[in-house]
Formats: C-alpha cells, structure tokens, sequence
C-alpha cells in the first residue's frame, strides 16, 4: 500500500486584497475590447427587433409608434451592457484597492457606454 503525502504547495491559496482588485481592474479593461463582438451581437439582436416591429434594415425603430420606441430603449440597454459591466467591475476594483488601473477601465468603459448612447440618440435625432 502506497502512502502519499499532501505537500504545502497543493494547499489552495488564499488570494490577497490586492491581487483581487488587480484581477478585477483587468477585468475591468477586457470589457472595452468585449464592445466589438458585442456589437456583432446587438446587431443580430437588432434585426430580431426589428423584425418583431415590421422595420427594415435602414428604418429607426422609433417609426413604428411605441413599441419600436420601447425596442430601441431596450437595444440602447443591451449595447451598453459592457460598458456597464466594465465600470461596475471597475469600482469594485477600486474599492479593493487598485487605483490606477480601477480609474482607467471606469473611464474608458463609461467613454463608451456614453458614446453608445449618443450616437444612437443623435441618429434618431437626425
């Protein structure tokens, strides 16, 4: 019979308060470059959308009445989820601790979460 001992090093680590708040900093940052497949993504979910409203390609939602303003609430809403990941993962990094690497993914998330919108806004506005 074999007897195998346990060494110290397969012991789960515990991870300190700054390595979290590093890892969600990054976090944080990843969710600027998660944006560009997700565009993909909102745009299939918009032509789903717009097919439940009757719109073509090329037509604002806003054009069909109440329920294509509520699809375009609800559009606006899911493009801007990353962005809102990213500063919310961003503030919890910098609660933890991390500063400098917190403030960047908060402002470069919330840059564009804000330019979504905008431009959105700005092509129903036109």
């Amino acid at each position: 019979m074999f007897v195998t001992r346990r060494s110290e090093s397969s012991q789960p680590a515990t991870i300190g308060p700054m390595v979290r708040a590093r890892r969600l900093a990054f976090a944080s940052l990843i969710m600027i470059a998660v944006n560009v497949p997700w565009l993909v993504v909102s745009w299939l979910v918009g032509l789903a959308a717009m097919a439940l409203v009757g719109a073509r390609e090329g037509q604002l939602l806003t054009e069909y009445g109440a329920g294509g303003w509520v699809a375009w609430a609800l559009m606006l809403a899911f493009m801007t989820v990353p962005s809102v990941a990213g500063v919310v993962l961003g503030v919890r990094a910098r609660r933890v601790g991390e500063r400098r690497l917190s403030t960047a993914g908060i402002v470069a998330n919330a840059v564009v979460g804000v330019g979504w919108v905008v431009l959105s806004a700005v092509q129903v506005i036109a």
